[in-house]
């Protein structure tokens, strides 16, 4: 078995350098990886309104009620009126309609960099107030 030390490493990645076989690396600015991470940020709200909906579509389907093409200014309408006459579907529909209004006045209030954090801590908040509590959410 060879002996390795630090000693000998070294002076084979000298070598290894000193014969360029290892090129410089491009490593991102730190406004670089702040703009990724709130980009990543945003896309993951995106995906969590389009499954919140999605759930909702589902929630209504199950009980025969089929939510068709609707705009994003009248999804809240459509979906009270559809849950109106059912109290389970009501109080099921209630909350999330009323996180998702929540979200969207704030996106038109502050801007959506500010969004991703208030959001995530009203989020934190709630299941904080839940788990303390031992209560559900409304």
């Amino acid at each position: 078995m060879r002996i390795r030390t630090d000693r000998r490493d070294a002076e084979r990645l000298a070598r290894l350098l000193h014969l360029g076989w290892f090129r410089p690396v491009h490593c991102m600015s730190v406004f670089g990886q702040e703009m990724c991470v709130l980009l990543v940020a945003r896309k993951a709200i995106q995906q969590n309104m389009i499954v919140l909906e999605m759930s909702m579509f589902g929630l209504l389907r199950n009980f025969g009620r089929k939510v068709g093409a609707i705009s994003r200014g009248g999804f809240e309408t459509c979906i009270r009126e559809l849950a109106h006459s059912n109290s389970m579907l009501e109080s099921a529909t209630t909350p999330t309609l009323r996180a998702r209004a929540w979200a969207t006045q704030f996106v038109r209030r502050r801007g959506r960099k500010t969004v991703m954090v208030a959001l995530a801590r009203h989020i934190a908040i709630t299941l904080h107030r839940i788990w303390v509590d031992d209560k559900t959410f409304q």
